[in-house]
């Protein structure tokens, strides 16, 4: 403080005790865990499939990371391990299926699970604050049981499929604007993939939470159908746009990155990707949108 105690003239601002975390899932019940590997666990000098606080990936939405959020749909293989606040969800709505010792019924259980997720994450040494994270995500309540993972599964698959169609439209957009990863480009060409994917996914946000709120065990086939449907042709519309701005001929070839290409050839392939039914979106099974490109 200052001489006269009015005022302060300087502060100390020390780290404190730092708190290990580590292995302790059963009493923070707040936060999501993975298992070490064993080059993780080298490195923060923890044994091999020692359970890790999952940090905050603030440019990611909490949707695209549902496997990690949720993981039962592959609990033993993904090395992830749920918040003890999801598990204990998940206990009550198994609970809801048991006849004989349910003291609950399904009126008073929450048919949507909201999850709020916040955090920081750090900079340099973990010194300093980089980003911060204060996300909400609604989830029905089929996605958050173990012991049924039918929901969740599609809602998986749905969003695996979303996710290489993003990548392949940044792909093609990035490659027709005549940018290629060498050693000149790199930097350029990362910039425009990352856009690409940044205005992909917050154009897609409203319909994926949607789809998340209301997909459950009855209808998830039939969700999965439309899902796909919707995604498919907001990417089909960006797609457009995307290579309209960048103009000129469609069909005349131009040199990038030491091979030819034309912008109606790579449209095309792109549009071909999406259709796909293993890694894309599917076939559009409604073709009177007059928005939408047939695809033959």
């Amino acid at each position: 403080p200052s001489d006269d105690g009015n005022g302060v003239t300087g502060v100390v601002i020390g780290y404190g005790a730092q708190p290990d975390p580590n292995d302790m899932a059963r009493f923070e019940t707040m936060t999501l865990w993975r298992l070490a590997s064993k080059k993780q666990g080298d490195s923060l000098g923890v044994p091999e499939g020692t359970r890790v606080p999952k940090t905050h990936e603030p440019e990611k939405a909490l949707w695209r990371g549902l496997a990690s959020v949720v993981p039962f749909a592959n609990l033993d293989a993904s090395g992830q391990v749920p918040a003890g606040v999801l598990t204990w969800v998940n206990e009550l709505t198994a609970d809801d299926d048991d006849e004989e010792d349910n003291d609950f019924s399904d009126a008073f259980l929450p048919q949507i699970v909201a999850i709020h997720a916040q955090g920081m994450t750090y900079g340099t040494q973990n010194s300093v604050y980089a980003d911060s994270v204060d996300e909400q995500l609604d989830l029905n309540k089929a996605l958050v049981r173990r012991d049924d993972v039918s929901a969740l599964s599609v809602a998986l698959n749905v969003l695996e499929r979303i996710e290489n169609c993003v990548g392949e439209l940044a792909k093609s957009v990035t490659r027709v604007r005549g940018l290629v990863p060498n050693e000149t480009m790199r930097n350029r060409y990362m910039a425009s993939s990352k856009a690409v994917r940044a205005e992909a996914y917050y154009t897609l946000d409203a319909l994926c939470r949607t789809y998340l709120r209301t997909i459950d065990d009855d209808n998830a086939e039939a969700m999965k159908s439309r899902w796909c449907e919707d995604a498919h042709r907001l990417l089909i519309n960006m797609a457009s746009q995307y290579f309209q701005d960048v103009g000129g001929s469609w069909i005349s070839q131009r040199d990038v990155g030491g091979s030819e290409i034309t912008s109606g050839d790579l449209y095309v392939r792109l549009l071909a990707f999406f259709a796909k039914d293993d890694y894309g979106l599917g076939k559009l099974t409604n073709l009177s949108d007059p928005n939408t490109t047939k695809e033959e």
